[in-house]
C-alpha cells in the first residue's frame, strides 16, 4: 500500500512539472537566475491576417449582440460543444482572451457592423 502512494505522489510530482519551464540557473555570485521558454510553435502561431468565414462572421455577430454560447448554438443549429469552439478559434484568431475583446477586435476590422 505505501509503495503504491509513494508511485502515485512521484507521478503527481512529474505531471506538476511543466515541460515548458526549465529550472532557475545560478549566476557566479549565487543569485538564483530565471530562465524564459518559449511557448511552443502551435500556440505562438496566431493567424490573424486571414478574413474570417460566412460562419465565423455569423458567430461574430451574434456574440457582438451579447448572445451566450447557447443561444448562438441553436440559431446555427450546431452542438453547445462546436459552438463554445468556434468562440474559442475567433479569441485564438483575433488573439484576445474575452467574448467583449473578440467582438471589439472584429468591429475594429470591419468584420461586423
Amino acid at each position: 500500500m505505501i509503495r503504491k502512494e509513494r508511485q502515485m505522489l512521484d507521478s503527481l510530482a512529474r505531471l506538476k512539472r511543466s515541460p515548458y519551464r526549465s529550472p532557475a540557473r545560478q549566476s557566479g555570485d549565487g543569485q538564483r537566475l530565471a530562465t524564459v521558454t518559449p511557448l511552443p510553435s502551435a500556440i505562438a502561431r496566431v493567424n490573424t491576417s486571414r478574413e474570417p468565414t460566412d460562419l465565423q462572421r455569423e458567430v461574430l455577430r451574434l456574440l457582438s449582440i451579447g448572445e451566450t454560447d447557447a443561444a448562438i448554438a441553436r440559431k446555427l443549429s450546431i452542438s453547445l460543444r462546436t459552438g463554445r469552439r468556434r468562440v474559442a478559434e475567433l479569441k485564438r484568431m483575433l488573439a484576445v482572451t474575452s467574448r467583449v475583446e473578440v467582438a471589439l477586435a472584429a468591429a475594429q476590422r470591419g468584420w461586423i457592423k
